[in-house]
């Protein structure tokens, strides 16, 4: 994981990449302009403390379901 560098927008074109896979904490983005795909590192859960699977900052898909749950 020594060459994977935190890089959040496209390293062609600047734009705002989407994610395409998440694996172990690299979350791997797709450029929408110029399709570039990239990798870089997820950032954490506040809440379980593990990848969230996203490249900004916010709850994983289970803590967000959990939190959001409809009674």
């Amino acid at each position: 994981m020594s060459n994977v560098k935190i890089v959040p927008s496209c390293p062609r074109c600047k734009s705002t990449g989407n994610v395409v896979k998440h694996n172990k904490g690299i979350v791997s983005l797709e450029c929408p302009k110029c399709k570039f795909i990239w990798s870089t590192f997820s950032e954490t859960c506040p809440d379980c403390q593990k990848p969230n699977g996203f490249f900004v900052k916010g709850p994983c898909k289970q803590c967000y379901s959990e939190r959001h749950k409809i009674s």
